[in-house]
């Protein structure tokens, strides 16, 4: 058996192999195909990117609504409030005179 340097069997596997590529019109396809492909990934990347940031603005506008609205119900809340104090306080007020003329007039019918 010979060997890749033509020598003896004993020296076989020791030689070096060349592979050469010869131009070829399925290689000049190729590489235009994978210039395309290139071009593409990078317009794909763009609008990646593009929608990446629009969804970043989103986020950020929707965070400042969610922020104004929150601060509109604490004062909303703030303000129920406070009329809920004043309503319990009139409550409290009519109740009270309430219970004292009941008290008077109880009074007076014991005295008849």
């Amino acid at each position: 058996m010979r060997s890749l340097r033509g020598g003896d069997s004993e020296h076989f596997g020791t030689g070096i192999i060349k592979t050469v590529i010869l131009p070829n019109e399925e290689i000049n396809r190729l590489a235009v195909e994978a210039e395309e492909l290139k071009q593409y990934l990078s317009a794909q990347r763009q609008v990646f990117e593009e929608s990446i940031s629009a969804f970043e603005k989103d986020r950020l506008i929707r965070e400042q609504e969610f922020s104004m609205k929150e601060r509109e119900f604490a004062d909303t809340l703030g303000s129920l409030r406070g009329r809920l104090e004043q309503r319990e306080r009139v409550n409290y007020g009519i109740a009270k005179d309430f219970f004292d003329y009941k008290h008077v007039v109880g009074k007076t019918r014991q005295r008849l």
